[in-house]
């Protein structure tokens, strides 16, 4: 009988930290850090819905780091490092670029291959 408790609380335990662990193959966290993410284009708005106008990303590329890094570059040269977090549930995202100041984005959609995030006036796009 004690065997049998003993192997309950054993299983209960092995399920309870397996539940527990947040899967970072899926996580937005993983997603970011996967590797480097190629500019695509910003979309300006009014504030109001309105697009005013979509600008080129092109040569631009965002890479994320686990410790919580940021590098923004131009054709390969570092224009911003920073640092990044994520906030609500994932849902928006944070950049301290230090002294270029920061910002927070919500974030519209993060898959394998795509990154979009944004808020009233700005949407921008990387892809990998």
């Amino acid at each position: 009988m004690k065997r049998l408790l003993l192997l309950s609380l054993m299983i209960g335990l092995v399920f309870t930290s397996v539940k527990c662990k947040k899967d970072k193959s899926t996580s937005a966290e993983a997603l970011l850090t996967a590797g480097t993410w190629n500019g695509v284009n910003m979309k300006r708005y009014d504030g109001n819905g309105n697009l005013i106008e979509t600008v080129s990303l092109n040569g631009l590329t965002l890479d994320f780091y686990d410790d919580g890094t940021v590098k923004l570059k131009d054709h390969g040269v570092t224009m911003h490092s920073g640092e990044w977090e994520l906030l609500d549930n994932d849902s928006k995202i944070h950049f301290d670029w230090g002294a270029a100041g920061d910002e927070t984005y919500e974030i519209r959609k993060l898959t394998d291959d795509q990154f979009i995030y944004g808020d009233d006036y700005h949407e921008t796009t990387y892809e990998r």
